[in-house]
């Protein structure tokens, strides 16, 4: 009996776990959690060091600007101009951002004016790199505050940080990142919205004509979410050459339809004119035709005619009126 309850117990336990690891971890989930013990605050001044430019093939791969306290490194803001793998190239376009931090953490959260981030996935090296918003790199530069909450690894001491930090010399983060980033928010209300939600937004699936290729563009009518993504440096998955070129077929397909819809209206105002000049018994033939051939595959034809004895208010019409009742 006593087996029994022991293993019990354990099934319940472990029951308990996996219900509690099975939960979806938020950015608010996380910064609401209990047991956040505040960074000493000797610790939250930082300053800027100097920007550095890494080259690839004489090319600019990356630039950097540290932030330290006195001359240790607390993290490093990122600017990328080359790709690293496919997923970057398909998600994101030049320049992107990144912040890196060089210890182990479970989660790592970030907070500013405009925008926050969140990052929960697991480390396999010490340092830890974050692709992040652009408006949230802005807020850091532009302000020179930032709130952090850090989740230590359990390798670590698996406590967990916060702390308001602020930056606090002269220096010029402008003359070292692309001056886009300093644009203003495309829309403050969208600030909270994660990257995936922003994109599932302003994006949807259609087929290329001709080759009925599936094909990824942008909503026509989610133009905040597309100005907010194209802010963050989001390209969402889009190929802009195969987008471009989508485009550009139904834009010529448009002028194509116009243009029918004029000489239409132009055939119909001449066809107008013609039927003015028609006698009545020629009318009355061209309806009793019309008539005919509704009976016969329930279509109907030249449609002008029918309208025309109706304005002179022939005889014809009503006796096809009150056939077509009868039938």
């Amino acid at each position: 009996m006593k087996i029994i309850k022991v293993f019990l117990t354990i099934i319940i336990i472990i029951s308990a776990k996996n219900s509690y690891s099975s939960e979806t971890l938020t950015y608010e989930k996380f910064i609401n959690s209990e047991e956040f013990v505040a960074i000493d605050s000797q610790k939250l001044n930082l300053n800027y060091s100097s920007c550095k430019t890494y080259k690839k093939n004489g090319k600019v791969s990356y630039k950097e600007i540290k932030l330290l306290l006195d001359k240790n490194e607390v993290l490093h803001i990122n600017e990328h101009h080359d790709f690293l793998n496919d997923y970057q190239s398909k998600n994101y376009t030049k320049p992107f951002y990144s912040i890196s931090m060089w210890a182990w953490y479970q989660t790592v959260a970030f907070k500013t004016k405009n925008s926050d981030y969140f990052s929960n996935y697991i480390q396999s090296v010490k340092r830890r790199n974050m692709i992040v918003p652009k408006q949230l790199i802005s807020d850091i530069l532009s302000y020179n505050e930032f709130r952090v909450y850090l989740h230590q690894d359990k390798q670590s001491n698996n406590k967990k940080y916060f702390g308001d930090f602020s930056i606090g010399n002269n220096f010029e983060p402008k003359k070292c990142f692309n001056n886009s980033i300093y644009k203003s928010h495309s829309n403050p209300l969208l600030s909270s919205f994660s990257d995936l939600v922003i994109c599932e937004k302003a994006t949807l699936f259609t087929l290329l004509p001709l080759t009925m290729e599936k094909l990824k563009v942008w909503k026509g009518d989610k133009k905040e979410y597309i100005a907010e993504a194209k802010h963050r440096g989001l390209s969402c998955g889009i190929d802009e050459k195969k987008y471009h070129t989508f485009v550009s077929y139904w834009k010529n397909k448009e002028k194509e339809n116009l243009k029918k819809q004029e000489i239409d209206n132009e055939m119909k105002s001449l066809s107008k004119d013609y039927l003015t000049k028609m006698g009545d018994k020629m009318i009355c033939k061209k309806v009793k035709e019309m008539f005919v051939s509704y009976i016969l595959n329930k279509n109907l034809n030249n449609e002008n005619y029918f309208t025309e004895a109706k304005r002179r208010n022939l005889d014809c019409v009503v006796k096809i009126n009150k056939n077509s009742k009868n039938d």
